[in-house]
């Protein structure tokens, strides 16, 4: 292999030696051997090391606009979907659900008050009935038929 200088690595580059001797370092390249005070490279190693553009910093803009672009056309499907009437957003799905709650608490903390006057004298298979009918009833009302 052909060995050439850090000095003259500089030279046929245009790139100042501090600059050379990064990008050497950076691909771990070092110095095959040393004649009086310059350090010795091998020559098509340490020009790729020079001329090969940079590793990227952070994300490839390419990778990154497919992201953004996988991520929009998500959100679409899912407005679309909400839309459709596929999909609920969770905010409007515990609204619903606490309102359903409440009224069934509502509906069976009134049969205590609602029922005494229906059962007053009634045999026991009577009040069964009754009982069943007004709890049957309060469900179909809850349920909406």
């Amino acid at each position: 292999m052909p060995l050439i200088s850090g000095n003259q690595l500089s030279e046929m580059t245009g790139k100042s030696w501090r600059t050379v001797q990064k990008r050497l370092a950076a691909a771990g390249i070092e110095a095959t051997r040393r004649e009086g005070n310059a350090d010795l490279f091998e020559a098509p190693a340490a020009f790729a090391a020079i001329y090969l553009p940079d590793a990227p910093k952070g994300l490839d803009p390419a990778q990154e606009r497919a992201r953004r672009d996988a991520a929009a056309a998500d959100k679409a499907e899912m407005e679309l979907a909400v839309r459709r009437g596929e999909l609920a957003v969770m905010e409007d799905v515990a609204i619903a659900w606490a309102d359903h709650i409440s009224a069934a608490k509502v509906k069976l903390l009134s049969l205590p008050s609602k029922l005494p006057p229906l059962l007053e004298g009634r045999p026991a298979p009577a009040m069964a009935a009754i009982l069943r009918t007004e709890v049957h009833a309060a469900l179909r009302e809850l349920a909406g038929g």
